[in-house]
């Protein structure tokens, strides 16, 4: 602590401070100081000659309080895609229950054997797979060919990337975005934002959705043109131009392909519409309409 004696003479009673600097848990509570005091002198009837004292108890009461956590700026996965959807090593590589264990969970990823997609959102897994009944041939269609659990008890992933983020911050998306433009401006963003964009980093969007071009693997990836097919049986899920509302749980990942991203992109993005049916599925295109929600890391 230090006394602030200069800045309290004439006052009641002695000031201190503690020091930031040996504040194991930082603060940036502080920043907010000076707009609360002019607010409260605009709109709330503070005395201007109140302003000093105001600035002594910011010293004083904020840095004291601990910083919310955040994100470690780190992203960790299991399984890349060159390695899963190319050389076909689809095993099972990690545990949901173990991944989600940690808090603040969120990701993207494949079950083993491509058998379907996943999403984890602040915790909660939502996994969907092609019903086994679904096949070209009489079999279900439309939404109702996926079967999407959000409580997976014993599923593995082959293919998985997890961040964990605490806290996250917010901005609204003003106009439309085009597919071809969502990269530019999600990095864009990011570097606002103060985070390293040649490092992966993940992010979210919540709004509405048009043009969505989406799949859920079902044994092989449909976006490999050297994929095996197989059977009719092993069709993967698709749908094509679709609007609606809900989540897009991303990574933006430079020099990346072939590990966290398909090729020729730097993002690597699951859908999530808790719709009646719902939809969990890998996006290959989606356009963005305006006033969407963009979320990235708090730094």
């Amino acid at each position: 602590m230090v006394e602030l004696g200069r800045l309290g003479g004439g006052l009641p009673g002695r000031v201190v401070a503690k020091l930031e600097m040996r504040n194991p848990c930082g603060s940036v509570k502080h920043r907010v100081g000076v707009a609360l005091i002019e607010d409260a002198e605009r709109l709330r009837g503070m005395r201007p000659g109140m302003r000093r004292l105001g600035f002594m108890l910011c010293a004083v009461a904020m840095p004291c309080g601990c910083a919310s956590p955040r994100w470690d700026g780190r992203v960790e996965s299991w399984g890349g895609m060159r390695q899963v959807m190319r050389d076909g090593e689809t095993e099972a590589r990690v545990n949901l229950v173990d991944v989600v264990a940690r808090p603040h969970a969120f990701g993207v990823g494949a079950v083993e054997g491509l058998r379907g997609e996943i999403v984890i959102d602040d915790g909660r897994c939502w996994v969907a797979q092609v019903a086994v009944d679904s096949d070209p041939h009489g079999g279900k269609t439309g939404l109702s060919a996926l079967r999407v659990d959000d409580n997976p008890s014993s599923l593995h992933a082959t293919l998985l990337a997890v961040a964990y983020v605490p806290t996250w911050s917010e901005s609204v998306i003003p106009a439309p975005v085009a597919s071809d433009e969502l990269e530019a401006y999600v990095r864009r963003a990011a570097q606002r934002c103060g985070i390293d964009t040649t490092r992966p980093f993940p992010f979210m969007i919540e709004g509405q959705f048009r043009d969505l071009d989406a799949h859920v693997v079902n044994g092989y990836c449909p976006m490999n043109p050297d994929a095996d097919h197989g059977s009719d049986k092993n069709q993967p899920f698709r749908c094509g131009g679709r609007s609606g509302r809900g989540k897009l749980m991303g990574l933006c990942a430079e020099n990346s392909a072939g590990q966290l991203t398909h090729h020729g992109s730097s993002l690597h993005i699951h859908v999530l519409m808790e719709t009646s049916p719902a939809l969990v599925a890998h996006v290959e295109r989606v356009a963005l309409a305006p006033d969407a929600k963009l979320r990235l890391p708090a730094r």
